[in-house]
């Protein structure tokens, strides 16, 4: 499955072992309807891991807290990949499914800081923990990896 319907469309390869973050994810339970996925890399500045982290599990928590309707997941790329790659994964159910959620993620964090000036020192002061890579979007095809009995 893979050689016939992926490899033909690949111009390049880098094979990674992630590792799931799930305390700072938000999978769906269910995947039925999920067409596409937004991949997203970032790189966490030397040491700096520590702000980086604490700031994501802040976020998270106000997020789940505040009923985002939407879903996330990060995974951690320990072997292959760039040094301190973090990539987020954000599922969405075809094109429609990538419009702003409400309540925003905007709305939840002033909420949680207080007013949109802590927000955005918050974003400054979190942002410079790390620096955004590659963004792209993918089709989502749970069976492309399938290799049957081999």
């Amino acid at each position: 499955m893979l050689q016939q319907n992926v490899m033909p469309h690949i111009a390049g390869m880098e094979r990674t072992m992630v590792v799931d973050m799930n305390d700072v994810s938000h999978w769906p339970e269910d995947w039925s309807g999920y067409s596409h996925v937004q991949v997203e890399s970032w790189y966490v500045r030397n040491g700096h891991y520590g702000g980086f982290n604490k700031g994501l599990k802040r976020i998270t928590k106000a997020l789940k807290a505040g009923g985002y309707p939407g879903h996330w997941g990060f995974t951690r790329v320990a072997s292959g990949g760039h040094g301190n790659q973090i990539d987020i994964i954000i599922p969405a159910r075809g094109w429609a499914g990538m419009a702003e959620k409400k309540p925003s993620f905007y709305d939840i964090m002033v909420e949680e800081l207080g007013d949109d000036d802590a927000f955005q020192a918050f974003m400054t002061n979190w942002g410079e923990t790390f620096k955004v890579g590659h963004n792209e979007m993918l089709e989502f095809m749970p069976g492309a990896s399938d290799y049957g009995d081999e």
